[in-house]
């Protein structure tokens, strides 16, 4: 192997390996959490700051993204507004941390409905309604951990 060839080739592997991925701020950079859960990659972090967020988040694929609260659960609120699901979620290698997920209506899994291998951590689930299965929230196929507040 050329001496150019192995630098190039050291340079990729601690570029990945040691430089940080991109955080994502909402609402800074995007307006909404779903806008940055569509345009985050892998090892991507998504920072949220406190407030309510009146949204219904569909977030199929974008392994290995972290999503946080830049607050915690009583000041980062995700409010499904009775329109649906607060969070589907399906993927690999996600984490969850210190939301509030409130006010979802669905036929199953109305708070959160995850598929995958999924973390959650430091969450609240209330207020949530389902016509079928888990009101609050539903597991299908997952490896997926819970710690709630």
């Amino acid at each position: 192997m050329k001496a150019s060839t192995k630098v190039i080739f050291l340079v990729l592997i601690i570029s990945t390996v040691i430089l940080p991925q991109n955080v994502l701020h909402v609402p800074s950079q995007y307006p909404t959490i779903q806008s940055a859960v569509n345009s985050s990659q892998t090892g991507d972090s998504i920072l949220v700051q406190p407030g309510t967020y009146y949204e219904n988040i569909n977030w199929i694929g974008h392994n290995s993204v972290t999503l946080i609260s830049a607050g915690d659960t009583r000041s980062t609120i995700i409010d499904g507004g009775a329109n649906g699901r607060v969070l589907y979620i399906e993927g690999e290698n996600i984490t969850v941390i210190g939301f509030s997920f409130e006010n979802g209506l669905s036929g199953a899994g109305g708070g959160i409905w995850a598929v995958g291998d999924i973390t959650f951590d430091k969450i609240c689930i209330r207020n949530n309604t389902s016509n079928g299965n888990g009101g609050g929230i539903y597991i299908e196929d997952s490896v997926t951990n819970f710690v709630l507040l």
